[in-house]
């Protein structure tokens, strides 16, 4: 991928969606990105006629073809310009904590007297949210927002009523 960047070879691959759709893609690559602990690719989409950003583990069957393309006028992209944000306060168990410190940055961290960790960080207001958060099981507590808390402990309770059936 980085040899089709920077000799400008357009690259061809299928790319599955997070809802588990997969789609045939043809762009031109134009950067890597790595944020949120995961690499991305910035391209131009022939099919869509528009800059897109793929996550590199969603990529399957790549291919370089020999089609080159002109140097791509590229607008930086900061990294909260793709979704809208929520400010987070969580609290975690120390039995969490090796995850915990993979997963988030250690200057969202902070470690309280009896072990547990907070971390304050922004993180995308998006579907998938709530489900990660529930990732880390009965290891955390969402301290704010409130309207988090409430999606977190109505889901919680959704799966409790589903499990009792």
């Amino acid at each position: 991928m980085k040899t089709a960047i920077l000799s400008r070879m357009q690259i061809n691959f299928d790319y599955a969606y997070s809802k588990g759709e997969v789609s045939h893609r043809i762009v031109n690559p134009a950067k890597l990105l790595y944020k949120s602990n995961a690499w991305y690719l910035q391209a131009f989409c022939i099919d869509k006629k528009d800059l897109r950003i793929f996550k590199l583990n969603r990529i399957y069957e790549i291919t370089v073809t020999d089609n080159q393309f002109q140097a791509l006028d590229i607008p930086s992209l900061d990294e909260k310009s793709c979704a809208e944000y929520i400010h987070l306060d969580l609290l975690f168990s120390e039995k969490i904590a090796y995850r915990v410190f993979d997963e988030f940055n250690l200057n969202n961290i902070t470690r309280q007297s009896d072990g547990s960790l907070i971390v304050s960080i922004d993180m995308p207001n998006e579907e998938w949210l709530i489900r990660y958060l529930l990732s880390f099981g009965k290891f955390i507590k969402v301290l704010s927002p409130m309207c988090i808390r409430t999606q977190f402990l109505e889901e919680v309770r959704a799966m409790y009523e589903y499990n009792i059936k």
